[in-house]
């Protein structure tokens, strides 16, 4: 059974989600395969996926951050929804997260606070950039968003 209206999940959501460069690997599958999160908060995200999956289901993530560590969780899928055949991949998934430790909470919560600090407005096409710091001063990470989705880009400055 799928909730054809993620827009639902969203009136009943928590936490705020935000936009940010996440990257995902569902922990018992056999493929390699990272998948790049869409929006993330501290009850849980959504991201696009080929594997088959069902609402309900019970999946062990790992999540690899901005600052390059790495979170394990089990979550829940708490809706699906298919994606149009000409769509790169299958599915638009939300995850509830199950069982986040007290310290990774506290380590996602601090990502979520960074992840939106600077941001130049963008005019018609053109792209919007944000600055992050991370824990390291001598290394910056710069996002860059277009207006119509989100396309990590990581530059590293060793100053």
């Amino acid at each position: 059974m799928t909730q054809s209206n993620p827009s639902q999940a969203a009136n009943r959501r928590q936490y705020p989600r935000v936009r940010v460069a996440v990257d995902c690997k569902f922990v018992d599958s056999p493929s390699e395969e990272y998948l790049t999160v869409i929006d993330i908060s501290l009850g849980g995200m959504r991201l696009h996926t080929n594997h088959t999956v069902k609402v309900n289901d019970k999946i062990r993530l790992e999540l690899i951050l901005l600052d390059n560590t790495s979170i394990m969780c089990t979550a829940r899928i708490a809706w699906l929804k298919p994606l149009p055949l000409w769509a790169p991949v299958k599915h638009d998934v939300g995850f509830q997260f199950l069982d986040l430790s007290d310290d990774d909470l506290r380590h996602l919560a601090n990502i979520l606070q960074v992840s939106p600090t600077l941001v130049n407005a963008a005019i018609g096409g053109h792209f919007t950039f944000k600055l992050l710091s991370d824990t390291m001063k001598d290394r910056l990470l710069i996002e860059q968003i277009n207006l119509s989705g989100f396309v990590p880009l990581r530059l590293a400055y060793a100053g």
